[in-house]
């Protein structure tokens, strides 16, 4: 998901925080919102040109779907792989 090469900033607990926010409640119901909103204009569809933006679209929102539980497994991955380093 990310470069090897790059140290992310947020810990594991600064997420935590950031997934019970306002801020990011707003955001999933957004986001939801759009999803749906891309599905139904998806199921009417009259053009392949059409569905395959959509498409594009969607898979772009799904993106940010997953994100947060992404960023956690790859901050965990790295403090595993920091704490192994030293062992």
């Amino acid at each position: 998901m990310y470069p090897a090469q790059y140290e992310k900033r947020s810990t594991p607990e600064e997420l935590n925080e950031f997934l019970k926010s306002n801020i990011y409640k707003d955001f999933t119901a957004i986001l939801a919102d759009r999803i749906q909103a891309v599905q139904n204009d998806l199921s009417m569809a009259d053009s392949m040109d059409t569905v395959r933006r959509l498409q594009g679209e969607l898979q772009g929102l799904r993106f940010w779907e997953v994100f947060p539980a992404a960023l956690t497994k790859a901050i965990l991955e790295e403090k595993e792989d920091a704490t192994e380093a030293t062992s």
